[in-house]
């Protein structure tokens, strides 16, 4: 009972849209490179780099399923905004440049963005819609992130992003509104 029990948590905590994934191409976001930290399972190292990450995309919070500290069946959700709307989604906060960062500075803790290369060493390149680990790092959304790295092309208005449906990177106007995810050293 037990174990269909973890089958129908694990079917719950799954994104609407499904992912889709290559198995002809090698995992390089495999679930072993990745630590979940048991005393706080908001927090996840990639042993490959050293870095420490936001397992959810900030704004969002982790649901623990009871108190079930096995990160399988964890998922990251919007705290819904008062309403009595029983049905409503949840959907990542978004920022303009600015207001990321304004939003990492009062977060605090050595948080940051990351840059180009930091955000781009966690996309799984077997995978797309999102082409990230989803079980490391549920729920993000298929869509593109603000990086720390500035354009070198001179244009002081637009910053690098990775995209997490298809795991590219983009060039993209400080106006826009993008999900950020956090990482530090």
């Amino acid at each position: 009972m037990k174990k269909i029990s973890a089958i129908i948590l694990l079917f719950l905590s799954m994104p609407l849209i499904a992912q889709v994934c290559n198995d002809a191409i090698p995992r390089v976001a495999f679930d072993a490179r990745f630590d979940v930290d048991l005393a706080d399972p908001n927090l996840v190292t990639d042993n490959s780099t050293g870095l420490k990450w936001q397992r959810c995309v900030l704004g969002f919070v982790l649901d623990d399923n009871n108190g079930d500290l096995d990160y399988r069946f964890h998922s990251c959700e919007q705290p819904p905004e008062n309403t009595d709307d029983d049905e409503a989604t949840a959907v990542a906060i978004s920022f303009t440049w600015l207001e990321a960062l304004e939003a990492v500075e009062r977060e605090g803790d050595g948080w940051r963005i990351p840059n180009i290369k930091e955000l781009s060493s966690i996309i799984e390149i077997a995978c797309y819609t999102p082409s990230i680990n989803v079980l490391v790092f549920p729920n993000t959304p298929a869509t593109s992130f603000w990086t720390s790295t500035p354009s070198s092309f001179g244009d002081n208005d637009e910053v690098w992003t990775i995209n997490f449906s298809d795991g590219q990177d983009d060039l993209i106007s400080k106006l826009n509104r993008l999900p950020i995810r956090l990482v530090r050293d």
